[in-house]
């Protein structure tokens, strides 16, 4: 187990995570002028966001035990070659919306070997004792990627552009490919391998990394709860600005900013899960408690206004959303250690978490077209969030037959 964190590999996990989320959710930014300069349809907008997921519900579990095998630098590289072939497709045909489509499934194949790289590459970086604040860190990658599209595009929105956003991805893209090129040398100290601590005796899908039934059983229920999680979470993330034009009548610019504020939270959740976990808080536990107020708070949506009541539930629903993917993404390490928790197994995390990308919004689009409105929705995702909250409550009790002071 590795004895001190290696903080240069950690960062540059990260922002191989925020680069692909800010690749990702610049669509849901610019998607009021997609739809009113396109008129795609909202089904088809919301496959722009779930498509990306399909292709790590695919390939995530394959891709993860090949990048463990034989190395993270050139799969980076393919992933940065994909995004500026999607980029490009996009900007070229906007006018088609299944060449869009076809350039964010490029774009969606890139993001998943991103998000294993930068996962594992946080996670092999790190201590036991830094293992809390790297993975609020990790599990950061999706709001501060958030954050930086809905900060760029809301001026390009307003002049009625969008294509400015794109350009601007393919320099993050070009940025990113120039800092591989130089930590991919020996010099730079930073080791790309993804190389796990050997064992003997692993089996299963997992790969030889997985030693015991317990173990397996682990990963298998925190994969449960990521798919479950990220089908009512992506649902909120993608249709919020939609939701916020059609029932609040905000301008689409003005639209995004609101938006900012609950990712904003997000964020800070992701910053204190790590808190609460280094404070010798049960994972599980703690997991448990967040899911269900933000059940709550999705039961309560139907009910709410505008007032300090519903910006309350906001506020504590991003706070609880942001320690949900703490808790989540420390899993691996919690139940392998440090070592152990390579792309192997966070390509089955990533599997499960792409089904919920993939069924979110597509779900909550057609449950619009059902019920007629955005928050008439919400209780459906309530029901996820509390089936969600019971599957955690059962990971809690798998952890504690696993015993060692680090699965606690």
């Amino acid at each position: 187990m590795r004895q001190t964190t290696n903080w240069p590999g950690v960062l540059f996990g990260v922002w191989l995570g925020i680069f692909a989320a800010f690749q990702q959710f610049k669509v849901p930014a610019t998607l009021p002028l997609l739809l009113d300069r396109y008129d795609y349809g909202h089904t088809l907008a919301g496959g722009f966001m779930s498509v990306y997921a399909l292709a790590g519900l695919i390939l995530a579990l394959k891709l993860g035990g090949l990048m463990q095998r034989y190395g993270g630098t050139r799969f980076i590289a393919g992933a940065l070659l994909l995004f500026a072939t999607g980029l490009l497709a996009t900007l070229a045909w906007p006018e088609s919306g299944l060449l869009v489509l076809a350039g964010r499934a490029l774009e969606g194949i890139g993001f998943i070997i991103l998000a294993l790289a930068c996962s594992a590459l946080a996670n092999l970086n790190a201590s036991a004792r830094h293992l809390p604040v790297v993975a609020a860190l990790v599990a950061a990658w999706i709001p501060l990627g958030q954050l930086l599209a809905n900060a760029i595009a809301p001026a390009f929105v307003a002049a009625e552009v969008w294509e400015p956003v794109w350009w601007i991805g393919l320099g993050f893209t070009a940025v990113t490919a120039l800092w591989t090129l130089r930590l991919s040398r020996a010099s730079s100290g930073v080791d790309l391998s993804l190389a796990v601590e050997p064992v003997d005796g692993g089996e299963g899908t997992m790969g030889a990394t997985v030693t015991s039934t317990l173990e397996r059983n682990g990963l298998r229920l925190t994969t449960i709860a990521f798919t479950l999680w990220s089908t009512q979470m992506f649902a909120f993330l993608t249709w919020t600005p939609q939701f916020l034009v059609d029932e609040y009548a905000f301008a689409p610019a003005a639209a995004i900013l609101v938006y900012s504020l609950p990712v904003f939270l997000i964020f800070i959740g992701n910053l204190a899960g790590g808190v609460v976990l280094r404070s010798g808080v049960p994972l599980a536990r703690l997991l448990t408690i967040v899911l269900l107020v933000q059940s709550t708070v999705w039961l309560y949506i139907p009910y709410a206004s505008a007032g300090p009541l519903g910006a309350a539930a906001m506020l504590a629903f991003g706070l609880a959303a942001g320690m949900t993917p703490t808790c989540l993404y420390a899993a691996p390490a919690t139940i392998l250690g440090t070592s152990r928790a390579g792309s192997g197994a966070f390509g089955l995390l990533h599997m499960g978490r792409s089904l919920g990308v993939l069924t979110g919004p597509l779900l909550m689009a057609q449950a619009f077209v059902w019920l007629g409105s955005w928050s008439a929705t919400a209780p459906i995702f309530g029901v996820i969030g509390l089936l969600t909250a019971a599957i955690a409550a059962w990971l809690g009790v798998e952890l504690k037959r696993m015993g060692p002071p680090l699965r606690a």
